[in-house]
């Protein structure tokens, strides 16, 4: 029944690897090549000095290793004390540790505390003397070289070569002057000479030629071969290596030379002998095919060969140098410039990687799963080669491959493997599960109920054999218990309540008696087989436990369950607790994802990790462990084909080896055999940085010898950050090694610093004083050389803490003291006279104070007194227009009592601010208009005195933080002082700057007489004057208030001036820079945004602030009309709101105002003074001026708030002057008061009687006008004719234009004003009692006497009989 469930396989490959001829015993190398920095040329020496150092010769040059870095040291013609040739043919160091380099181009000696080269015998010849085969010391410290002259005894002091006088005398002429290629001197003193052809023997002592023992000097073939090298065994022989002829070995105990090469018995690789090594008991040679190593014990020889199928083999099969170092590591260098390193701890992992040629290997490298068969052949599970069976002993490989027919398809892809009691192999795929059978190859598929359709469905992670069946762990359908026959019994799932396992992907299982371990990616799982429960262990009531993915188990010989998880470390459960513990990455654990798990005969654990392999040696055994163990990691670097291993992918085979599969095949070792490297590393300085530099080191150095060679080193304070190199001379596996540092003199850093691999430490800012630095290392096993290296560092102080230093402060205190008492003594003399001096000055500041307190008292006295005095001169001025010469005398006496208002304005101002009393209350504002104001407060001056005056502006906003009302006063002052100092035609000009991103820069320039260059530094100095104008005088005050203003707003003020001369005239100008911004002080006051002039909130604000009881006012029903006039629109509409119960006609220059007020004839213009076009002057001025326009009142807005700015308005014409920003409420009281006092005039105008309309209070304009009109209405009263069209001729005016002057002055139409003249000139006639009622009428102008008598009552109510009566 069987035989139909049973598969013929085909057997791929059947490999027998084969040997029979001699077992080469397994020894692996590791190479160092180019990448490591080595110089890639064939390599000809090799030798480790008493530091350590590993010098490299080839045929490029000379190398140093120290196990970390090279250092390379090549030919340069410009260096003279460089190396004086690349080609190196021996490296070799003498007694005394001197380093001798053989070169091409002569001997050089290596300078260890210069690292530089002495040449010796060079010339300039090519070849001969020149070109040094090889060198050797003579026991009585003669330095012998063979060169192809030759050989030479070398002379240290001439530095030059000496041939020996006894071998020219005896006729050696291959020794005095032939080829001459290799020497050595053996036990007894003879020195041994290679030549080109054979062999000859000098006396040491005297350099006489000794002859050839006889069985050398019978030896043809010897005779004739090139020697290339000479060795000395430990039984004395010695060994020959030539170019051609293989070796010769001679014996002295048995006066015998006996001959190897590729056809003797004890054959050879090659008869091109490179180098030959005795070690021990052993001879390595070095030929052109390989290496070969002579067992003097056993008499018999092993090869070694390039594979290019194992990585671990010689790189080079041409080896040329051979060097044992002393820890017995062999180098061998070959002629491609690669080093093969043999240590033989590099064989204590071996591999079984994917096969290459004839070896041994597997088909494809992925080993998942491994087994061992009775007859020790390893079963292995690999994933894409199916099934692998290799037979080591054999050197035989086979492999299998998992097929079957139609729908039972089984993947070469094997996940698990398990050998049942009968023999069969039971096989685990990603596509199901089968059964091997190892005997006849044939395959008996097992059909059970997987995840078919779920991707990974049908993957079998485990398989148990057991005594009830075979334990199948699945990929999703839970455990499942088969039959040996392939029958399915039992299925144990996540969903069996209450014994269901926690989660139906099973990754591993182990039998433990009763209890079966299920290990899940969801949990443990222990099942009883016997009561069939479950218990289940997972991390969130066991959170040691690391993670649920539980990959791998292992019950240990004491019957302790060990656990690997996906990140949860190792872990062990303690059945007497029901406790699991963990050993982490943390702990010291390779890696915290443990695949794989193994016990060795001697008890310890084997981990396989994603990072290694982890060796867990329990301490006596004891458990629970708390630390009672050891962990020593291994990784790639120790010989591991791989860092990363596979799930349970683990075997101990009977013999104690443990073998590991991987991602790249197989790792196995036997852990009894691991060799461990005892040998504690010695540590070399390497190198020192100083401030990042590389240390020059000499006499002109930073140090005198490479550090190295240094116990102690001095630096000065300024190179204090220094960074120091070091390795460990532990050449097996540098990576390896381990270091630690600690540093005694640096506070908190006396104890030791672990630093892993890192060979260097930095010391940062170093202070001066003296330091010990040690640095310690272990080897790759872990092995520490205690004792370590340390290095004295002393940071010397700067001059100026040496103890000169202090000896030096010591004499200047001793003499400062010394002037400490000197200038007491001169001190108190000087105090005695600035006590004097300071009293005199009490005395002057007192009586200046006096001086300030006086006029500032008489100031305030006379403010009232001059207020007084103003007023009344301000009415006589009005009254007196029509007497001029009175007029002109109030003038005078009105300017002079304003100037002296002004003058005692400025004299408090200035003692506020000597007082430190002035406040600023800072807006931000557009500094632009508000110059311009200024500026055209003094137009119709410069007009009047013919002078060019002008104002430039960068654009039409410049804003900043200013008061001002304080500013105001500055400029005011500035121009007064231009206007005062330039003749008539002169020229002035203001002018804003905005070039500096800080500060506005505001000029006055004039070309007035200038100021002398030695009074200007005096200029702003209080109450200086230059050289006063009795005609112009002045206090000398205003400037110096200025330059405190400016100063105040965090400005200044500066003036330079060119004084006028006979052929140029003068230039002064007054700078004023101010800043953009301000900070707040005690008497500088930043205000909030709306506090602007023209700023809306700031008049809102206003209206709120000086109008607390609005109670509002009305006016009659008759509209009026009000003229605005500004260009900012937005105060133009707020002021337009305000009037709003006005007819508003509205503009935004003075030339368009000018042209509606002639068109429109407002009752009211409201207007700003600086505006484009045409200002509010000079629109005020030209209202008043014009006879259509001359009733209209104006009111002025502007910024300036200075007496002397409104009265400049005023002047104008203006018949209200409103200081920006001013209350809407008093604008609109000031607008309904001007309009209700014209209303109140035209009424009592219009009242009136005859001959009364005369002593109206008009203004001068309105009152010329009214004359110019009542005289023509007088001149034709009497035509009947004479009308309104009449009326405007004669006037100058349309019929619409008088009729809006006539009504706005007097309240009357035209018609209705003519009428009115003529009743009254009738009613004056009828008074006189000269003419009846009917001549009256006619003398008036009226035709018709009932109308005019019906017209007289309307208007008098009485007839004219009765007026007369």
């Amino acid at each position: 029944m069987k035989s139909k469930y049973a598969f013929s396989t085909s057997l791929l490959i059947a490999m027998f690897i084969l040997n029979t001829a001699v077992v080469v015993a397994q020894i692996n190398f590791k190479h160092i090549n180019y990448k490591n920095g080595l110089i890639q040329s064939p390599i000809s020496s090799m030798v480790q000095d008493r530091s350590g150092y590993v010098w490299i010769g080839n045929l490029a040059g000379l190398s140093r290793y120290d196990g970390n870095e090279f250092k390379n040291f090549r030919h340069n013609s410009s260096l003279p004390n460089g190396i004086s040739h690349n080609r190196i043919n021996k490296i070799y160091e003498d007694k005394t540790g001197r380093l001798w380099i053989a070169t091409g181009g002569g001997l050089n000696l290596f300078q260890k505390n210069t690292e530089q080269f002495l040449h010796f015998g060079i010339s300039a010849a090519k070849g001969g003397a020149n070109y040094v085969t090889s060198v050797q010391e003579d026991s009585y410290g003669k330095i012998w070289v063979s060169t192809f002259k030759g050989i030479k005894i070398v002379d240290l002091k001439s530095r030059k070569f000496i041939s020996p006088v006894s071998l020219k005398k005896t006729g050696e002429e291959d020794l005095y002057q032939g080829y001459t290629l290799s020497l050595f001197e053996d036990k007894r003193k003879t020195l041994w000479v290679g030549v080109k052809h054979g062999l000859k023997r000098v006396d040491s002592k005297s350099g006489a030629a000794i002859p050839l023992p006889e069985p050398l000097r019978q030896n043809k073939e010897l005779a004739a071969a090139r020697i290339m090298v000479i060795k000395q065994d430990n039984y004395g022989d010695l060994w020959f290596g030539t170019e051609e002829h293989g070796i010769f070995r001679y014996s002295e105990r048995n006066n015998v030379c006996t001959h190897y090469n590729e056809n003797t018995a004890l054959a050879l690789p090659s008869d091109w002998i490179n180098d030959i090594l005795i070690r021990n008991n052993e001879v390595w040679v070095a030929t052109r095919n390989g290496v070969a190593i002579v067992d003097l014990n056993s008499n018999s020889i092993t090869k070694y060969n390039h594979d290019g199928a194992d990585p671990t083999s010689l790189s080079d099969n041409s080896t040329w140098a051979l060097l044992e170092d002393k820890t017995n590591n062999v180098w061998i260098g070959t002629y491609s410039g690669n080093i093969n390193f043999f240590y033989p701890g590099n064989a204590n992992f071996c591999t079984i990687g994917e096969r290459v040629g004839n070896h041994l290997g597997l088909n494809v490298p992925i080993a998942e799963t491994i087994l061992e068969d009775k007859n020790k052949k390893l079963w292995i599970g690999t994933l894409g080669g199916g099934l692998n069976c290799l037979d080591r002993a054999a050197g035989l490989s086979k492999y299998y491959a998992i097929t079957g027919l139609k729908t039972d398809k089984y993947s070469n892809d094997i996940k698990s493997l398990a050998m049942d009691s009968l023999g069969s192999l039971w096989v685990g795929t990603l596509d199901g599960l089968c059964k091997f059978n190892i005997a006849t190859h044939t395959i008996l598929p097992i059909r059970l109920e997987l995840l078919v359709a779920k991707p990974g469905g049908k993957f079998i992670n485990a398989i148990l054999p057991d005594r009830d069946g075979v334990w199948i762990g699945t990929n999703g359908a839970g455990l499942k218990l088969v039959s040996y026959a392939g029958a399915e019994l039992m299925t144990i799932k996540k969903e069996n309540k209450p014994n269901g396992l926690s989660d139906n992907y099973v990754n591993a299982l182990i039998s433990d008696g009763n209890d079966l371990w299920i290990g899940t990616q969801g949990g443990i799982n222990r099942y009883n087989k016997i009561t069939h429960t479950i218990a289940i262990y997972q991390r969130n009531k066991n959170p040691v436990l690391g993670s649920n993915n539980i990959f791998c188990f292992l019950i240990d010989k004491d019957r302790h369950l060990w656990m690997g998880s996906d990140g949860g470390g190792l872990c062990y459960f303690d059945a007497k607790s029901n406790r699991i513990y963990a050993i982490r990455q943390a702990d010291g654990l390779a890696d915290d994802i443990v695949n794989a798990i193994v016990q060795d005969s001697s008890g310890g654990l084997w981990a396989s990790t994603n990072n290694g392999i982890s060796h867990i040696k329990l301490k006596k055994g004891k458990l629970p462990l708390n630390g009672n163990y050891e962990i020593e990691n291994f990784t790639s670097a120790n010989g591991l084909l791989s860092d990363q291993f596979l799930i349970n992918s683990r075997l101990i085979t009977r013999e104690g080896e443990i073998l590991f599969g991987g991602m790249n095949g197989i790792t196995a070792f036997y852990p009894q055999k691991i060799i461990k490297n005892q040998r504690k590393p010695e540590i070399l300085l390497t190198n020192l940085f100083i401030n990042n530099q590389e240390a020059r080191f000499g006499e002109k150095g930073d140090i005198e010898a490479p550090l190295n060679q240094l116990n102690e080193i001095s630096l000065p304070y300024n190179k204090n950050n220094i960074t120091v190199k070091f390795s460990a001379l532990s050449f097996i596996n540098p990576t390896k090694n381990v270091y630690a540092y600690k540093i005694a003199g640096l506070a908190n850093n006396d104890k030791w610093q672990l630093i892993d691999n890192k060979n260097e430490v930095s010391l940062i800012n170093l202070v001066p004083g003296d330091y010990v630095f040690s640095v310690k290392a272990s080897n790759n096993d872990g092995i520490w050389n205690d004792t370590g290296r340390s290095l004295r560092l002393r940071i010397l102080p700067p001059f100026w803490k040496t103890w000169w230093a202090y000896l030096l402060y010591a004499v200047l205190t001793l003499l400062t003291l010394a002037k400490v008492v000197q200038f007491f003594q001169s001190r108190a003399r000087l105090e005695r006279d600035l006590y004097n001096e300071h009293r005199e000055n009490e005395r002057k500041q007192k009586f200046y104070q006096m001086k300030m307190d006086f006029f500032t008292n008489i100031s305030h006295e006379i403010r009232t007194p001059l207020t007084l005095i103003l007023s009344p001169i301000e009415n006589l001025y009005k009254r007196t227009y029509e007497d001029p010469a009175v007029n002109k005398q109030i003038l005078q006496v009105k300017n002079n009592a304003e100037r002296l208002f002004r003058l005692i304005g400025e004299l408090m101002d200035f003692r506020k601010a000597e007082t430190g009393n002035m406040v600023l209350y800072l807006h931000e504002n557009n500094i632009v208009p508000f110059i311009n104001e200024i500026y055209l407060s003094f137009m119709q001056l410069a007009e009047s005195r013919g002078i060019q005056y002008d104002f430039e502006v960068p654009g039409p906003t410049v804003s900043l933080y200013s008061d001002n009302d304080q500013l105001e006063k500055v400029f005011f002052n500035l121009l007064s002082n231009a206007f005062k100092f330039t003749h008539d035609h002169g020229r002035i000009k203001i002018s804003i700057a905005t070039t500096d991103d800080t500060y506005a820069v505001i000029k006055v320039t004039d070309n007035g007489k200038g100021i002398p260059k030695e009074f200007q530094e005096k200029l702003f100095t209080n109450f200086y004057q230059v050289n006063p104008d009795k005609s112009q005088p002045g206090t000398g005050v205003g400037l110096a208030l200025s330059k405190s203003i400016i100063e105040l707003h965090n400005g200044n003020i500066t003036v330079h001036s060119r004084p006028a001369s006979a052929t140029e005239a003068g230039e002064t100008t007054f700078t004023v820079s101010l800043p953009y911004k301000n900070s707040v002080s005690q008497n500088v006051h930043i205000m909030a945004a709306e506090g602007g002039q023209e700023n809306l909130n700031s008049y809102k604000l206003r209206s709120e602030i000086d109008v607390l009881n609005d109670h509002g006012f009305t006016h009659e029903d008759e509209e009026y009309t009000v003229l605005i006039t500004e260009d900012n629109a937005d105060l133009r509409e707020l002021i337009a709101d305000t009037l709003a119960n006005y007819h508003i006609i509205a503009c935004t220059n003075g030339a368009e105002a000018f042209d509606e007020a002639v068109d429109k004839i407002p009752d009211l213009i409201v207007s700003d003074v600086m505006m484009p076009v045409m200002n509010g002057l000079e629109l005020c001025h030209k209202i008043k001026k014009d006879e259509r326009t001359s009733h209209i009142p104006v009111i002025l807005l502007t910024a300036l708030a200075a007496h002397i700015h409104q009265i400049n308005g005023l002047q104008t014409g203006a018949d209200i002057y409103l200081t920006k920003p001013f209350s809407t409420k008093i604008l609109e009281l000031s607008v309904h008061n001007l309009l209700a006092s014209r209303e109140a005039m035209r009424k009592k105008f219009a009242r009136q009687l005859p001959g009364e309309h005369t002593t109206l209070a008009f203004n001068s304009a309105d009152e010329q006008f009214m004359s110019k009109v009542l005289k023509i209405i007088d001149d034709n009263i009497g035509d009947p004719e004479f009308g309104v069209i009449a009326l405007g001729k004669a006037v100058g005016m349309s019929k619409t234009v008088l009729y809006k002057k006539i009504c706005a002055v007097t309240d009357m139409s035209p018609l209705d004003f003519l009428k009115s003249v003529r009743l009254q000139k009738a009613a004056m006639l009828l008074q006189q009692k000269q003419f009846n009622v009917y001549e009256v009428s006619y003398q008036v102008g009226f035709k018709d006497r009932k109308w005019f008598s019906r017209e007289f009552k309307k208007q008098y109510g009485k007839n004219p009989s009765e007026l007369m009566n």
